[in-house]
C-alpha cells in the first residue's frame, strides 16, 4: 500500500502558515426555517415534547415557590409566631420533591428526544453513505465522514435539545418569578422591569465578547498544534534546509498570540461577574430605597411592605439574574447545534446516490463472463470545477481531492473512484515502479482536462479467459478494470457484459457477478466467517471450504474461536499474506463468474506469495479473470497480456509473443518494471 505524504514515512514541506480551520458558509435561511428542517428527526414524537414541556413548566413554577416560602416563614413564623411547626418542613419537602421529580422527568424526556432523533438521522446518513456516489469518498476523508456521522450528530443533537429545553425552562421560570413579583408589589416590579434590559444588555455584550475570544483561542490552539505536527512530519526537510530558527520564530509568534488571546478571555470572563453584580446592586439599591419610602409613607394599618414580603421580593428579584443571563446567550448553543446537525442533513439531502442502473432490463442470474470494451474514454474533470455534491470526475468517475494530503490510491495502480484511508497508523510498502505521487490515477494530480485517463480503448474478453494488464504507472490499467463494477463511469463509449451494456444492468445484479482481490485488503471488525461471507448468509461448511481452498484453514483453526474469532481492525492480527488469502477466501465464497485481481501479490515475501499464488490458481479456474500486476509469476500464466500506455492499448498477446516482438512489454521487463518474483 502506498503511504500518503502525510504519513510518518514521508516528509512534508512545511507551509508558512497553518491552514485556517474549515468553516461552513452561514446559511441564508432564518433560524426558525433551519429548525423546521431538523424537526423531521427531532420533532415528530410530540408526546415526549409535551411531556418535557409540562415537566419543565412544573419545575419552573417551583422556582417561584422558594421565595414564596420566605414570606409566611418570616411574617407568621418569626414575627407573629402563629405558623405551625410542621408546615415549614412539609412545604420545603413538597417543594423539592416536586422540583426533583419534574427535573428528572424533563431530563429523561430530553434524552429520549435527542437519542431517538440521533438514531433516525444517523440511520439515514449511514444509508446514504453506503450508496453515495463515489466522488464523496475522494472529497472527504474517512475520519471526516465518520466524525460527521457519529460525533457531530451527537454533539449537535444534545446541544440543540438541551438549549431548547433550557429556553423553555428559563422562560417559564422568568414568567413565574415576574408574576410572583407583581403579586407581591407591582410598583417595585416596575423598577425591575426598567433595569432588567440594562442588565441583559451588559451580559449579552460580555457573553458575545467572551465567545468571540474563545473561538479565536481555539483557532490559535489548532494553528499551534498544526505547526508542531507538520514540523514533526517534516523534521528531515527542516533540518536539510536549516530552517529550525525560522520555524522556532513561527512557533513563538503563534504561542505569544495564543497567550494574548488567553489573557483577553480571562479579562472578559473575570469582568462578567463584577459587572453583573454591579448592575444587580443598582437594581437592589433602587428597590431598597423605594421599599423604605413605601414603608415610611404608609401607616401601620395599611403597610404594604412587610419584612417577609420584602425579603421574598429581594430573593425572587435575585433569582431573575440566572435565567436572564442564560436567555441572553441562548441563541449561541441553538445555532451551534443546528449547524452541526445541518452537516449531517447535507449528507442526506445533497449527496447524490450512486446510479443504480436499469431495473427493468432482463439480465441473467449468472453471467457467462463475456466482456467487451467499445471505444471507452474516461476524462477527468479538474477538481475546482466540481460543484458541492457532484463527483469531481466526469460522469461519476471520481478522483481524490488534489488539495488534500491524505488522498492516495487504494491499490498499486489506483482507481480514481475510491480514496483509501490514510494515516500514521497504517503500514504499507511500495509497488515496484509505482510513482503514485505523480500518477494521474493516484488522484493527487488529476489529468489535465484535455488528457483522458482512457482514450478509445476497445477490447473483447472471452468467457473464462485470463487477461493480464501491464504498463507504466498512470497508464489506465486500474481505471479500465474498475469500469466493470462501475466504480468508474465512462465519459464516452460503452462496456458490455454478456452483450448487455453495464448501465442496463441493475447495479446490485452487476456487482454480484464480480469478485475482487486487491493489494490493499480491507476487512471488517467482525468474525472470520462474517468477513468471508460478506454480504451473504454464513454457511459454515462453505466458509470452511473457502478457507481450505485459500490455504488458510489450518491457521484459522488455531485461532481462539476458530472461524468465529473477531479479526480486529482490518485484521491486524493476521500477516499480510494471511489477509490476502482471507480476501481470496471471500472471493471463493462469492463464487462470481468474473474475477478482478489488482496487485493481489504485491509486497509479499516468497513463502506468502507461493501460498497466495496457489490459492489464486484455484480461484481463477473457470472464471473470466482480469489481472493488474507487475510480477511475472502472475503475468506469465495469463492467456493474454494487454500492454497499456497513456490510456491506450499499445500491444497484446501471450507473454512469449510479446517478449519476442521487442515492444513496450519487452522494454518493461528489460528495465525491471516486471518483478521476477
Amino acid at each position: 500500500m502506498n503511504r500518503s505524504p502525510a504519513g510518518p514515512a514521508a516528509d512534508a514541506q512545511p507551509s508558512d502558515a497553518a491552514p485556517p480551520p474549515a468553516t461552513a458558509d452561514v446559511p441564508s435561511q432564518s433560524l426558525a426555517a433551519r429548525l423546521r428542517r431538523i424537526a423531521g428527526y427531532f420533532g415528530t414524537d410530540r408526546k415526549w415534547w409535551v411531556f418535557a414541556v409540562l415537566a419543565t413548566l412544573t419545575g419552573s413554577l417551583t422556582e417561584a415557590g422558594i421565595p414564596a416560602l420566605l414570606k409566611p416563614l418570616l411574617d407568621r413564623g418569626f414575627t407573629q409566631g402563629s405558623l405551625q411547626l410542621w408546615a415549614v418542613p412539609a412545604a420545603v419537602l413538597t417543594l423539592f420533591v416536586v422540583r426533583g421529580v419534574a427535573g428528572f422527568a424533563a431530563q429523561y424526556a430530553l434524552s429520549r428526544i435527542a437519542n431517538d432523533g440521533m438514531v433516525k438521522l444517523r440511520q439515514d446518513m449511514f444509508a446514504r453513505l453506503l450508496n453515495a456516489e463515489l466522488g464523496l469518498f475522494s472529497r472527504q476523508s474517512a475520519s471526516s465522514l465518520s466524525n460527521t456521522v457519529v460525533f457531530e450528530v451527537q454533539s449537535g443533537a444534545t446541544m440543540l435539545v438541551q438549549a431548547l429545553l433550557g429556553l423553555s425552562r428559563d422562560t417559564f421560570t422568568l414568567i413565574a418569578l415576574v408574576g410572583y413579583l407583581l403579586y407581591l408589589n407591582w410598583q417595585l416590579t416596575m423598577v425591575i422591569v426598567v433595569l432588567v434590559p440594562g442588565m441583559s444588555w451588559v451580559m449579552r455584550k460580555l457573553s458575545r465578547r467572551l465567545y468571540g475570544l474563545t473561538k479565536q483561542g481555539q483557532q490559535a490552539t489548532d494553528e499551534l498544534a498544526y505547526v508542531v505536527e507538520e514540523n514533526v512530519l517534516a523534521h528531515r526537510m527542516v533540518r536539510l534546509h536549516g530552517a529550525q530558527e525560522q520555524q522556532n520564530e513561527r512557533f513563538g509568534f503563534l504561542s505569544r498570540r495564543l497567550r494574548q488571546l488567553a489573557l483577553k478571555s480571562t479579562v472578559a470572563a473575570s469582568a462578567m461577574t463584577p459587572l453583573t453584580q454591579s448592575v444587580a446592586a443598582v437594581a437592589l439599591s433602587a428597590v431598597l430605597t423605594i421599599a423604605l419610602w413605601q414603608a415610611q409613607a404608609a401607616s401601620d394599618a395599611e403597610r404594604a411592605v412587610t419584612v417577609g414580603g420584602f425579603v421574598a421580593f429581594v430573593a425572587a428579584m435575585m433569582m431573575l439574574v440566572a435565567p436572564i443571563r442564560r436567555l441572553a446567550d441562548v441563541a449561541n448553543p441553538i445555532t451551534r447545534g443546528v449547524a452541526a446537525l445541518e452537516r449531517g442533513l447535507a449528507m442526506v439531502e445533497t449527496v447524490p446516490p450512486e446510479p443504480q442502473g436499469q431495473t427493468s432490463t432482463a439480465v441473467p442470474a449468472q453471467a457467462r463472463g463475456e466482456i467487451r470494451f467499445d471505444a471507452v474514454q474516461v476524462r477527468y474533470v479538474p477538481q475546482a470545477s466540481a460543484r458541492p455534491g457532484e463527483s469531481p470526475v466526469a460522469n461519476g468517475a471520481a478522483s481524490a481531492d488534489a488539495g488534500e494530503s491524505t488522498a492516495k490510491p487504494t491499490q498499486g495502480d489506483p482507481e480514481p473512484g475510491v480514496s483509501a484511508p490514510s494515516g500514521p497508523d497504517e503500514a504499507g510498502s511500495e509497488t515496484p515502479l509505482q510513482d503514485t505521487s505523480t500518477s494521474p490515477e493516484a488522484g493527487t494530480l488529476p489529468h489535465e482536462e484535455d488528457t483522458p485517463a482512457l482514450q478509445g480503448v476497445s477490447l473483447s474478453i472471452a468467457p473464462g479467459e485470463v487477461v493480464a494488464f501491464v504498463g507504466p504507472s498512470g497508464s489506465g490499467k486500474t481505471t479500465l478494470v474498475n469500469l466493470l463494477p462501475r466504480f468508474v463511469l465512462p465519459t464516452s463509449g460503452s462496456v458490455l457484459l454478456d452483450g448487455i451494456p453495464l448501465d442496463q444492468w441493475p447495479l446490485m445484479a452487476l456487482r454480484s457477478q464480480i469478485a475482487m482481490v486487491t493489494q490493499d485488503v480491507v476487512m471488517l471488525n467482525q468474525s472470520v466467517a462474517a468477513n468471508v461471507a460478506l454480504g451473504q448468509d454464513i454457511d459454515r461448511d462453505r466458509v470452511q471450504s473457502a478457507l481450505e481452498a485459500a490455504n488458510l484453514a489450518a491457521h484459522i483453526a488455531r485461532l481462539p474461536q476458530g472461524m468465529d474469532t473477531v479479526v480486529g481492525h482490518n485484521a491486524t492480527q493476521l500477516s499480510g499474506g494471511q489477509r490476502q488469502r482471507l480476501a481470496i477466501a471471500r472471493a471463493i465464497y462469492k463464487d462470481a463468474p468474473i474475477l478482478i485481481l489488482d496487485e493481489a501479490t504485491s509486497a509479499l515475501d516468497n513463502e506468502s506469495e507461493r501460498l497466495v499464488q496457489e490459492a489464486l490458481q484455484t480461484l481463477m479456474q473457470g472464471r473470466t479473470t482480469l489481472i493488474v500486476a507487475h510480477r511475472l509469476s502472475t503475468i506469465e500464466h495469463a492467456d493474454r497480456v494487454v500492454v497499456m500506455e497513456a490510456g491506450r492499448i499499445v500491444e497484446q498477446g501471450s507473454h512469449v509473443e510479446l517478449l519476442q516482438s521487442g515492444g513496450v512489454y519487452a522494454r518493461l521487463q528489460h528495465r525491471g518494471a516486471l518483478a521476477d518474483r
